[in-house]
């Protein structure tokens, strides 16, 4: 099974810092734009350091932050 950050997060959290771009939240994450889009895609995975800051920033339970790819795909 495939796991990926549900890309809903990332909007909580750039409406959490008032933020309008990936850009933006990348900067305030500390990774790269093509590090955010790589999350929002499913071709890569948040570290800990940036879950538990996402966490933060959104309030969102970390079990609650990842799902399933098939689950993804269905729900589009």
């Amino acid at each position: 099974m495939d796991i990926r950050l549900d890309p809903s997060v990332l909007d909580m959290a750039r409406r959490a810092l008032n933020v309008n771009s990936d850009r933006a939240l990348g900067e305030a994450l500390g990774v790269s734009v093509p590090t955010v889009r790589a999350y929002r895609r499913g071709t890569s995975v948040p570290s800990l350091r940036v879950m538990v800051e996402l966490k933060r920033l959104t309030g969102r339970p970390l079990d609650t932050m990842c799902v399933a790819a098939d689950a993804l795909a269905k729900s589009a």
